[in-house]
Protein backbone atom coordinates (compact mmCIF):
# COMPACT_ATOMS: atom_id res chain seq x y z
CA UNK A 1 0.00 0.00 0.00
CA UNK A 2 2.90 2.36 1.01
CA UNK A 3 5.39 1.48 -1.68
CA UNK A 4 2.53 2.18 -4.54
CA UNK A 5 0.32 4.90 -2.58
CA UNK A 6 -2.52 2.05 -2.90
CA UNK A 7 -6.25 3.93 -3.19
CA UNK A 8 -9.60 3.56 -4.58
CA UNK A 9 -12.77 5.79 -5.09
CA UNK A 10 -11.13 9.29 -4.87
CA UNK A 11 -8.81 8.45 -1.89
CA UNK A 12 -5.33 7.37 -1.58
CA UNK A 13 -3.14 5.54 1.02
CA UNK A 14 -0.29 8.32 1.45
CA UNK A 15 -3.67 10.87 2.18
CA UNK A 16 -3.20 9.80 5.82
CA UNK A 17 0.42 9.10 6.44
CA UNK A 18 1.90 10.71 9.55
CA UNK A 19 5.32 8.73 9.07
CA UNK A 20 6.70 5.79 7.68
CA UNK A 21 9.85 3.52 9.16
CA UNK A 22 11.98 1.60 6.31
CA UNK A 23 14.77 -0.93 6.55
CA UNK A 24 17.88 -0.18 4.27
CA UNK A 25 19.42 -3.09 2.53
CA UNK A 26 22.39 -2.92 5.51
CA UNK A 27 18.99 -3.96 7.75
CA UNK A 28 19.07 -0.15 9.63
CA UNK A 29 15.83 0.97 10.90
CA UNK A 30 14.65 4.21 9.49
CA UNK A 31 11.68 7.15 10.35
CA UNK A 32 10.76 9.19 7.41
CA UNK A 33 8.49 11.95 7.21
CA UNK A 34 6.02 12.35 4.03
CA UNK A 35 7.52 15.22 3.13
CA UNK A 36 10.84 13.32 2.33
CA UNK A 37 8.78 11.64 -0.58
CA UNK A 38 7.54 12.53 -4.11
CA UNK A 39 4.31 11.04 -3.98
CA UNK A 40 1.83 10.10 -6.82
CA UNK A 41 -0.85 8.12 -8.61
CA UNK A 42 0.31 4.89 -7.89
CA UNK A 43 3.78 6.06 -7.43
CA UNK A 44 6.06 6.87 -4.54
CA UNK A 45 9.81 7.93 -4.46
CA UNK A 46 12.15 8.85 -2.01
CA UNK A 47 13.33 12.33 -3.09
CA UNK A 48 17.05 12.08 -2.49
CA UNK A 49 16.75 8.49 -4.54
CA UNK A 50 18.21 11.31 -7.75
CA UNK A 51 19.12 9.57 -10.70
CA UNK A 52 18.23 6.48 -9.45
CA UNK A 53 14.19 7.92 -9.53
CA UNK A 54 11.68 7.37 -12.36
CA UNK A 55 11.75 9.35 -15.29
CA UNK A 56 10.12 12.98 -15.60
CA UNK A 57 6.46 11.23 -16.80
CA UNK A 58 6.58 7.86 -15.43
CA UNK A 59 4.11 8.42 -12.21
CA UNK A 60 1.30 10.02 -14.34
CA UNK A 61 1.26 6.88 -17.14
CA UNK A 62 2.39 8.95 -19.73
CA UNK A 63 2.31 6.42 -22.85
CA UNK A 64 5.43 8.63 -23.58
CA UNK A 65 7.88 7.64 -21.06
CA UNK A 66 8.00 4.35 -20.85
CA UNK A 67 11.40 2.88 -19.52
CA UNK A 68 10.64 -0.46 -21.76
CA UNK A 69 10.67 -0.74 -25.42
CA UNK A 70 7.32 -2.11 -27.23
CA UNK A 71 7.10 -5.75 -26.59
CA UNK A 72 7.54 -8.30 -29.52
CA UNK A 73 6.76 -11.76 -30.64
CA UNK A 74 8.29 -14.23 -33.11
CA UNK A 75 7.68 -13.32 -36.71
CA UNK A 76 4.42 -15.25 -38.17
CA UNK A 77 3.49 -17.19 -34.43
CA UNK A 78 -0.17 -16.73 -33.59
CA UNK A 79 -0.84 -13.78 -36.04
CA UNK A 80 -3.58 -12.12 -34.32
CA UNK A 81 -6.09 -9.13 -35.21
CA UNK A 82 -4.62 -6.20 -37.63
CA UNK A 83 -1.63 -7.95 -37.38
CA UNK A 84 -0.23 -8.24 -34.18
CA UNK A 85 2.03 -10.68 -33.47
CA UNK A 86 0.86 -12.82 -30.18
CA UNK A 87 2.39 -15.37 -28.22
CA UNK A 88 0.33 -18.37 -28.53
CA UNK A 89 -0.37 -20.76 -25.34
CA UNK A 90 2.17 -23.59 -26.39
CA UNK A 91 4.96 -20.64 -26.90
CA UNK A 92 3.92 -18.03 -24.33
CA UNK A 93 6.42 -19.62 -21.29
CA UNK A 94 9.17 -18.93 -24.42
CA UNK A 95 7.95 -15.44 -25.45
CA UNK A 96 8.19 -14.30 -21.52
CA UNK A 97 11.24 -15.88 -20.83
CA UNK A 98 12.69 -14.13 -24.43
CA UNK A 99 11.45 -10.70 -23.17
CA UNK A 100 12.15 -11.01 -19.64
CA UNK A 101 16.06 -11.89 -20.48
CA UNK A 102 15.91 -9.18 -23.56
CA UNK A 103 15.10 -6.29 -21.20
CA UNK A 104 17.44 -7.66 -18.53
CA UNK A 105 20.59 -7.71 -21.20
CA UNK A 106 19.40 -4.07 -22.50
CA UNK A 107 19.93 -2.96 -18.86
CA UNK A 108 15.95 -1.84 -18.79
CA UNK A 109 14.41 -2.06 -15.53
CA UNK A 110 10.77 -1.30 -14.59
CA UNK A 111 11.53 0.42 -11.22
CA UNK A 112 14.71 1.33 -9.92
CA UNK A 113 16.29 -0.63 -7.51
CA UNK A 114 15.14 -0.14 -3.76
CA UNK A 115 17.25 0.80 -1.68
CA UNK A 116 14.98 1.01 1.28
CA UNK A 117 11.43 -1.28 2.44
CA UNK A 118 8.81 -0.11 3.96
CA UNK A 119 7.85 -1.76 6.81
CA UNK A 120 5.51 0.15 9.08
CA UNK A 121 3.73 3.10 9.25
CA UNK A 122 2.05 5.34 11.74
CA UNK A 123 -1.81 7.03 10.18
CA UNK A 124 -3.47 10.32 10.83
CA UNK A 125 -7.21 9.55 10.51
CA UNK A 126 -9.83 12.25 10.69
CA UNK A 127 -12.24 12.47 13.83
CA UNK A 128 -16.10 11.53 12.71
CA UNK A 129 -18.89 9.56 13.61
CA UNK A 130 -18.41 5.83 13.52
CA UNK A 131 -21.90 4.87 12.58
CA UNK A 132 -21.25 6.78 9.37
CA UNK A 133 -17.67 5.34 8.88
CA UNK A 134 -19.40 1.90 9.12
CA UNK A 135 -22.19 2.78 6.78
CA UNK A 136 -19.71 4.22 4.52
CA UNK A 137 -17.53 1.19 4.93
CA UNK A 138 -20.20 -1.16 3.88
CA UNK A 139 -21.35 0.73 0.62
CA UNK A 140 -17.79 1.04 -0.65
CA UNK A 141 -17.77 -2.57 -0.29
CA UNK A 142 -21.13 -3.63 -1.68
CA UNK A 143 -19.49 -1.36 -5.04
CA UNK A 144 -16.48 -3.87 -4.96
CA UNK A 145 -18.01 -6.67 -4.60
CA UNK A 146 -20.65 -5.90 -7.42
CA UNK A 147 -18.44 -4.44 -10.19
CA UNK A 148 -14.98 -6.87 -9.13
CA UNK A 149 -13.88 -10.51 -9.62
CA UNK A 150 -13.48 -11.00 -5.68
CA UNK A 151 -14.77 -14.79 -6.34
CA UNK A 152 -11.63 -15.32 -7.82
CA UNK A 153 -8.21 -15.17 -7.45
CA UNK A 154 -6.18 -11.75 -8.32
CA UNK A 155 -3.67 -9.17 -8.02
CA UNK A 156 -6.36 -6.38 -8.05
CA UNK A 157 -6.39 -4.04 -11.16
CA UNK A 158 -3.41 -5.16 -13.81
CA UNK A 159 -2.94 -1.63 -15.16
CA UNK A 160 -2.52 2.32 -14.12
CA UNK A 161 -5.00 4.30 -15.94
CA UNK A 162 -3.93 6.67 -18.42
CA UNK A 163 -4.61 10.13 -18.34
CA UNK A 164 -8.07 11.14 -18.59
CA UNK A 165 -9.24 7.21 -19.24
CA UNK A 166 -9.55 3.97 -17.80
CA UNK A 167 -7.34 0.79 -18.57
CA UNK A 168 -10.74 -1.43 -18.30
CA UNK A 169 -12.68 0.69 -20.85
CA UNK A 170 -9.39 0.59 -23.60
CA UNK A 171 -8.94 -3.14 -23.20
CA UNK A 172 -12.73 -3.97 -23.52
CA UNK A 173 -12.48 -1.58 -26.25
CA UNK A 174 -9.82 -3.97 -27.79
CA UNK A 175 -12.49 -7.08 -27.85
CA UNK A 176 -10.05 -8.90 -24.78
CA UNK A 177 -12.34 -9.91 -21.74
CA UNK A 178 -12.48 -13.69 -21.50
CA UNK A 179 -8.74 -13.59 -23.49
CA UNK A 180 -6.92 -16.60 -21.75
CA UNK A 181 -3.50 -17.73 -21.29
CA UNK A 182 -2.63 -20.99 -19.78
CA UNK A 183 -4.89 -20.90 -16.28
CA UNK A 184 -4.29 -16.76 -16.51
CA UNK A 185 -7.86 -15.39 -17.93
CA UNK A 186 -9.13 -11.38 -18.62
CA UNK A 187 -12.41 -11.13 -16.15
CA UNK A 188 -15.47 -10.93 -18.01
CA UNK A 189 -16.70 -8.84 -15.26
CA UNK A 190 -13.69 -6.39 -15.16
CA UNK A 191 -11.07 -6.02 -17.84
CA UNK A 192 -8.37 -4.35 -16.13
CA UNK A 193 -8.11 -7.58 -13.70
CA UNK A 194 -6.66 -11.02 -14.54
CA UNK A 195 -7.87 -13.60 -12.72
CA UNK A 196 -6.61 -17.39 -12.08
CA UNK A 197 -8.92 -19.97 -13.40
CA UNK A 198 -6.83 -22.37 -10.93
CA UNK A 199 -3.76 -23.53 -12.36
CA UNK A 200 -2.48 -20.14 -13.46
CA UNK A 201 1.24 -20.00 -13.87
CA UNK A 202 3.59 -16.45 -13.40
CA UNK A 203 3.75 -17.08 -16.75
CA UNK A 204 0.63 -17.27 -17.93
CA UNK A 205 -0.38 -14.39 -16.04
CA UNK A 206 3.12 -12.06 -17.71
CA UNK A 207 2.17 -13.44 -21.08
CA UNK A 208 -1.20 -12.12 -20.65
CA UNK A 209 -0.07 -8.89 -19.17
CA UNK A 210 2.29 -8.72 -22.78
CA UNK A 211 -0.83 -9.25 -24.98
CA UNK A 212 -3.13 -6.99 -23.19
CA UNK A 213 -0.72 -3.98 -23.74
CA UNK A 214 0.41 -4.62 -27.57
CA UNK A 215 -3.14 -5.35 -28.68
CA UNK A 216 -4.07 -2.09 -26.97
CA UNK A 217 -0.88 -0.37 -28.15
CA UNK A 218 -1.82 -1.67 -31.95
CA UNK A 219 -5.95 -0.73 -31.81
CA UNK A 220 -5.81 2.52 -29.84
CA UNK A 221 -1.93 4.47 -29.65
CA UNK A 222 -1.95 3.82 -25.80
CA UNK A 223 0.79 1.79 -24.07
CA UNK A 224 -0.50 0.73 -20.83
CA UNK A 225 1.48 0.51 -17.65
CA UNK A 226 1.28 -2.22 -15.37
CA UNK A 227 0.89 -1.38 -11.75
CA UNK A 228 1.91 -4.35 -10.66
CA UNK A 229 5.22 -5.18 -10.43
CA UNK A 230 6.61 -8.52 -12.24
CA UNK A 231 10.06 -9.62 -10.20
CA UNK A 232 12.40 -12.84 -10.34
CA UNK A 233 13.38 -14.75 -13.16
CA UNK A 234 11.12 -15.82 -15.46
CA UNK A 235 10.86 -20.18 -14.98
CA UNK A 236 12.96 -21.90 -17.15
Amino acid sequence: MLAMNAGCYGSTTWDVVARVQVMTRSGELIERAPGEYEVGYRHVTLKEMGEGSPRKGEADGSPTASPLPVRTWEKGKNLGADGVTLPSDETSSHSTRRAHNARQVAGYSLFPLPQEFFVGAWLRLPAGDGSVARGKIKELLTRRIASQPLNLPNAGSVFRNPPGDYAARLIEQCMLKGRQIGGARVSEKHANFIVNMGDATAADIESLINEVQAMVLQKIGIELHPEVRIVGEAAE
